[in-house]
């Protein structure tokens, strides 16, 4: 059995066979980390950094996508004012779970705008906030087609 958990740029699979657990982590920027020893040759067999290259065509590519842009446009200032990087985090997750790779512009605006309305009754599509929507849209849409 495999268990993937996806945190910012770093992916964490838990690998369980014959009552034996593996956990293994794997930063986008900095690399492959086994956290427990190698044993028989089973823990790097199915995660190396090969294999989570080729997951960038994955669906679980497209929270990094989505947090990249949620976090650089933060909307109400709150990472510049020293918020923690999770900081939109459960935002980022719920946009997540109403867009994929293939989502249209329309969809990923709509996701953002119902999500930023639900938790923190906020719509982005006023003025002081359209330009900036617009070319968030727009910038995941182009990350998005790029996978």
């Amino acid at each position: 059995m495999i268990k993937r958990r996806y945190d910012s740029d770093v992916i964490t699979e838990t690998i369980i066979n014959n009552k034996k657990c593996f956990e293994l982590s794997y930063n986008i920027n900095l690399g492959f980390n086994n956290t427990v020893p190698e044993q028989d040759g089973f823990a790097t067999e199915f995660f190396t950094p090969d294999n989570v290259r080729k997951k960038k065509n994955n669906d679980d590519s497209v929270y990094l996508i989505i947090k990249k842009y949620v976090d650089y446009y933060d909307f109400f200032g709150y990472l510049a004012m020293g918020a923690p990087e999770d900081e939109y985090d459960i935002e980022t997750r719920e946009i997540r779970k109403k867009i994929n790779r293939y989502s249209s512009e329309k969809e990923i605006r709509r996701a953002v705008l119902n999500t930023f309305i639900e938790k923190f009754d906020a719509d982005l599509s006023t003025d002081m906030f359209a330009d900036s929507l617009e070319q968030m849209v727009r910038d995941i849409k182009s990350d998005l087609d790029e996978l």
